[in-house]
């Protein structure tokens, strides 16, 4: 037997000829398949322009030289695509070389990807009615529509895939989508949309569209079935709501605040709202004090953009935005939310997660939400549930408790027991259980007489706390379970000892995961049942997708198939002890045991498409050189102890603890130790703690073959090289190079080449042939090398103690580069450089003092522009130099010719500005690195430039230097200060540890970093400070004497931690401006959120301007009365007083987040506080108490 070397499984996308295999049985013509990577000017003579059906992963990109007009006239048959379409950095303006395309299928990793094509101005497949991809339309700069009107199928005819992604990002604001697509895309329920915020461009929709805004709702026109914009109904327009009537869709907000309306009957036909705005809510009904009812019967699906929430997901993202928000109402209209409209009854729609009722989502409304049943009482195990009448206080289930059971209720807390005490008859607990659909505690049914558990058949889900679980044991007349409406359980599931149950039938649960607790690994036991009892594959498929599911124990054999299946892919059935050649093609599940001998090793293309196998697989005999023929397989279930050959990147479920067993095959095992280590790792829990399943080599636990051969060598490389690949020599000569692992891709080693290696370059080239990585060391030591080409092929070094020098393995990150003694004519290339001063863990310590001429080409790197200052002015400068290599001197005279400079972003030299009548240095915005190999020299420096006021370097990230200050300013105190207010620039350039300084920034020779204090004072003509780029300012503040200034300026001043320093607590001081002067709400928002900063003294009043820039709701107490300010303020400036007869009006301040100003409760007959729970901030800038209650 021809043993196996090569062994391979994925479930990632892999090449084209293998992948366009899955499409092959579609076509009958061969010379339909396009099987190139690439659509190139050179290949595009294969490509099958004749068929209207192709097979292909059609990629266009930058690379392939092709016009419009040439792939127009290539795909212009083609009317099917079965495979995959990515359009990448092309120069293609549309699509329309695709006009005739109506379907694509793609693999569930294939993709329709359009994206970086600068000149696209719209997709416009105009004929493209159904896509059954992953949609991808991102960083087209210049596209302004998509133009996909016929797109509303997104079904898949060949594929197991059903749910696709829709992402259309990062486009020009000018890009627009139309209603239509919009609709197209929200009607799929397959379709998962990621959006940015965009706009709707005009339609001709058969149905009449209108547009609106928050302001002119009265003036919308009647009869409109789609509405773009927000609609505000508000007290002054509850006479225009009949226009909604007719309305199905909304795409923007509907906002009904504060009105007297009783009844919201006017949205009987609205089943869609779609807001792509993330600063509005997509439906809001507030403050509405009248209300006794609401009616949006048909609402289908309600989207919100938010931070790419993914929509018709069953698993929507908890975050802190909600899109349908109700609050303020009566009471009552809670219940009917409740109870009576969609959006807290359907837990499968994205809006049951997003709706919020009183601030609380429909979950909190309706269940439990925390983790409990620590403690005896079960009414204190359920502090947080929203309604106690729902708890049940008892522990067991029995005839006389249970009229105290709330059978009213359709989640409930509780320690569930049934037993054979409990003596209830069937009828009874189906009567006690009917509404239930959600148990939150534990479940267990123990020792009955019950036949079937149908009374629990409306059950949904069930959440246990850690120490308890869902048991169901010695019940003996118990023929099944039978709950099948259960889809998710987060317990420990324990069923055994049921002597008469032969199956389970839980056809639902698929879900383990708890929403309350952080428990995450639960186990299942499945035992001791009649001898005949089974497991449906369905059943064992649901749950072994789940990676928290530790199914421990199971019974021993699978339910038969039913004579006529139906299921939505390929189920086929292999008889125990059949050969492979009984097995159909095209099975993408398979039930039976798979034995492949030498006589069925011709027939392994029947499992090309294998998924899931329920059953064991064994290799034995053959002839076959590689396993590639399992690429598609994900899971594999054996109910009955046996051994198992493959790798899956998804789940196992194994009866025995070896999963996985080689015999016999040292080149099998050598590759799995070399080229699939992965395949030697136990299958652990999912809090990677506990072995769950292990890997068998020829009888040796495989990971603990692998650290006894890698102990004897080195612990670092214990997880990067196969023990064949590990060179222990000291040195490499003739002979020693014999036992160089020259097949290894990735060699670890300590490897030195030195006077003793005595082998040619010739030598070292075939030795070192197919090296691409080293682990170890690499030393070139006393060679008469005259280059060391023969590691041309080396692509990473990753040393125990090249454009990347950042470490996989260790934690060390922080690197030094010495290069010195060389040539005298040594010299480093400028895109050398360019890859080094990029990493910030590289510190360039000694280099040679040159760089090397620049090339012979205009454009170098990328097509950045790249330009050569050597012993000239700048007058001789060319506009438009990105990199420039060479000295930038500025002298007097050369002020008019800084421009060149703008665009200026890596400087290969130094730069040196003196006596200059310069007022400003903002010609360098764009600068972000610079680099001298100058001895003695710093990177930057400006002296003697008396009118300089300013030098602005927003965008700089690294420098290099031969001396250890990088920047200089010399007897210039005003642009010391510009510099102070510029961290990046100011702060020391540290290691990545940042411990260990590096370069600093001198002004005037004190370290900049060493000033105590941001001070500005005694100017006289200062207005403001304007330094509206400051971020972060780790120092004391004094503002002091500056008697013009009216305001700080001071909008993005919001850290006052230092990163570099032990001080922690800062001071601000801000007196002595002009009686006028006052401070921004949001500057003062910005300030009190730190907590080691004390403000002292400050400006006596807050600025006006302030109010219509906050994106939240900023309301004025002028006469410090309720009675005058609005509901639903988040922040009020002025001072509140609230009096006896206010106590109806403390609603208003129910969302109050911060107050610039004092509160005063007085004399009232309030009996808590708890309007102000939102309450984070108090900011007063007059003397006194901030908060006064007096009785």
């Amino acid at each position: 037997m021809k043993p196996l070397f090569r062994l391979t499984f994925r479930n990632i996308a892999v090449s084209p000829p293998i992948f366009l295999r899955i499409f092959i049985n579609l076509f009958s013509e061969t010379s339909c398949i396009f099987s190139e990577d690439y659509v190139t000017s050179q290949n595009l003579k294969l490509f099958p322009t004749n068929c209207s059906t192709v097979c292909a992963n059609i990629v266009l990109n930058q690379d392939s030289n092709l016009l419009e007009k040439q792939v127009t006239l290539a795909f212009r048959n083609m009317r099917t695509l079965y495979g995959s379409l990515k359009v990448q950095a092309t120069n293609f303006t549309s699509g329309k070389f695709l006009e005739g395309l109506e379907a694509v299928e793609c693999d569930p990793d294939g993709s329709f990807t359009w994206e970086d094509n600068g000149y696209l101005a719209e997709i416009g497949i105009t004929n493209l009615s159904r896509c059954s991809c992953n949609i991808d339309i991102n960083f087209n700069i210049m596209q302004t529509r998509l133009n996909l009107p016929s797109l509303k199928n997104f079904s898949s005819i060949t594929s197991n895939s059903s749910q696709f992604t829709v992402s259309i990002n990062s486009m020009p604001s000018e890009f627009c989508i139309t209603t239509d697509e919009m609709e197209n895309f929200m009607t799929n329920e397959n379709v998962d949309i990621q959006f940015d915020k965009f706009s709707y461009c005009n339609s001709t929709a058969r149905e009449k569209i209108c547009r609106t805004d928050r302001f002119s709702f009265e003036k919308l026109e009647s009869g409109c079935t789609r509405v773009i914009g927000y609609i505000k109904v508000t007290n002054l327009r509850e006479a225009h709501t009949e226009k909604l009537r007719t309305v199905k869709w909304i795409f923007g907000t509907l906002d009904i605040d504060s009105t007297v309306l009783v009844s919201i009957d006017f949205l009987d036909n609205l089943e869609y709202v779609v807001s792509l705005d993330p600063d509005y809510y997509a439906i809001k009904i507030v403050n509405n004090r009248k209300l006794m009812n609401i009616s949006i019967p048909n609402i289908k699906v309600v989207f919100q953009y938010d931070f790419l929430i993914i929509v018709f997901s069953q698993k929507v993202k908890a975050n802190h935005r909600s899109w349908v928000e109700f609050f303020g109402n009566p009471e009552n209209v809670t219940k009917i939310i409740l109870e009576n409209t969609p959006f807290c009854k359907n837990k499968d729609k994205p809006y049951y997660d997003k709706t919020r009722i009183e601030d609380k989502t429909c979950g909190k409304r309706m269940l439990c939400v925390s983790s409990m049943f620590q403690t005896t009482s079960q009414q204190d195990a359920c502090p947080f549930f929203s309604e106690p009448t729902c708890i049940f206080a008892d522990v067991m289930l029995a005839i006389d408790n249970l009229k105290l059971f709330p059978t009213n209720c359709s989640s409930i807390c509780g320690n569930l027991e049934i037993d054979e005490a409990s003596n209830l008859t069937e009828e009874q607990l189906i009567s006690a259980f009917k509404n239930v659909k959600t148990v939150l505690g534990s479940l267990g049914i123990y020792r009955t007489n019950l036949t079937t558990l149908n009374f629990l058949a409306g059950l949904e889900t069930i959440e246990c706390d850690e120490s308890l679980s869902f048991v169901v044991e010695h019940n003996d007349n118990l023929t099944e379970v039978g709950m099948v409406n259960l889809t998710r359980c987060a317990c420990n599931v324990l069923i055994h000892l049921n002597g008469r149950m032969k199956q389970l039938n839980l056809p639902k649960l698929k879900t383990f995961s708890s929403l309350n607790t952080n428990i995450s690994q639960y186990d299942m036991y499945i035992r001791d049942l009649h001898p005949d009892a089974c497991i449906d594959i369905q059943e064992i498929e649901n749950f072994i997708a789940n990676r928290n599911l530790y199914m421990n124990r199971l019974s021993e054999r699978y339910c038969e198939l039913p004579k006529d299946p139906i299921f939505e892919r390929k189920t086929c059935t292999i008889p125990y002890g059949a050969s492979l050649s009984q097995l159909d093609f095209g099975c993408v599940r398979v039930l039976g045991d798979l034995t492949i001998s030498r006589k069925d090793q011709n027939q392994v293309k029947k499992l090309e498409n294998l998924t899931i196998l329920f059953g064991k697989l064994e290799i034995r005999g053959t002839t076959l050189t590689k396993v590639d023929f399992l690429n598609n397989l994900e899971y594999l279930a054996a109910l009955d102890a046996g051994k198992h050959y493959l790798e899956t990147r998804e789940g196992v479920r194994s009866p025995e603890q070896q999963w996985y067993r080689q015999y016999d095959s040292k080149k099998l095992s050598d590759y799995i130790l070399m080229e699939q280590p992965n395949l030697c790792y136990s299958i652990k829990d999912v809090k990677n703690e506990t072995d769950l399943y292990i890997t068998l080599l020829d009888s040796e636990i495989c990971v603990i073959l692998i650290s006894r051969i890698i102990s004897t060598t080195n612990e670092f490389f214990e997880t990067k090289c196969n023990p064949h690949c590990i060179f222990s020599e000291e040195s490499i000569t003739s002979e020693k190079s014999k036992k160089f692992p020259t097949n290894c891709s990735t060699v670890c080693g300590y490897i030195q080449i030195d006077e003793t290696s005595n082998l040619s370059e010739n030598q070292l080239s075939t030795t070192f042939k197919s090296i691409k990585a080293i682990f170890g060391s690499l030393r070139i030591y006393k060679t008469k090398l005259t280059s060391i080409k023969f590691l041309a092929g080396l692509e990473a070094i990753e040393c125990g103690k090249l454009d990347n020098f950042s470490s996989a393995s260790l934690n060390i990150s922080q690197y030094e580069m010495y290069i010195n003694h060389l040539h005298p004519d040594f010299c480093i290339d400028i895109q050398e450089m360019e890859n080094f001063i990029i990493n910030r863990n590289l510190y360039m310590k000694t280099l040679p003092n040159t760089f090397c001429e620049a090339p012979n080409s205009e454009n170098y790197s990328s097509g950045e522009k790249l330009c050569a200052l050597r012993n000239s002015s700048l007058s001789n400068l060319e506009t438009g130099c990105v990199k420039m290599l060479g000295d930038i001197l500025i002298r007097p005279g050369d002020e008019d010719q800084v421009h060149k400079l703008e665009k200026l972003r890596i400087v290969f030299g130094r730069i040196d500005i003196k006596e200059t009548n310069l007022t400003r240095i903002d010609f360098l915005n764009q600068l972000e690195y610079i680099a001298t190999l100058q001895h003695f020299k710093e990177s930057f420096i400006t002296a003697d430039n008396k009118n300089l006021i300013e030098i602005s370097l927003p965008n700089f990230k690294m420098a290099r230097s031969d001396l250890q200050w990088w920047f200089k300013t010399l007897e210039n105190k005003e642009v010391d200060k510009s510099i102070m207010a510029q961290p990046h620039i100011c702060n020391s350039i540290r290691d990545i540890f940042n411990k260990t300084v590096l370069y600093h920034t001198t002004l005037g020779g004190i370290s900049c970093e060493d000033t105590l204090s941001f001070i500005v004072e005694e100017n006289e003509e200062l207005t403001e400070l304007g330094m509206v780029s400051l971020t972060r300012c780790a120092c004391d503040v004094l503002f002091n004497v500056n008697h013009n200034m009216m305001q700080l300026n001071l909008p993005n001043l919001k850290n006052f931690s230092s990163v570099t320093g032990n001080q922690s607590q800062h001071e601000m001081y801000i007196s002595n401006l002009h009686p006028d002067a006052c401070i921004d709400i949001q500057e003062m928002e910005n300030f009190i959120t730190n907590r080691n900063l004390l403000m002292k003294k400050l400006p006596e009043r807050y600025c006006d301007t302030a109010i219509s820039a906050s994106k939240e709701k900023v309301c004025v107490s002028k006469n410090e009365s309720l009675w005058q300010l609005y509901s639903d303020c988040v922040k009020i400036i002025g001072d509140i007083v609230i009096e006896l007869g206010d106590e109806h009006l403390v609603h208003k301040l129910k969302n109050l987040r911060i107050m610039f100003g004092k509160i005063k409760i007085f004399k009232t007959t309030l009996t808590k506080v708890d309007f102000l729970n939102s309450l984070e901030y108090l900011a007063t800038l007059e003397g006194g108490l901030k908060f006064d209650i007096q009785m």
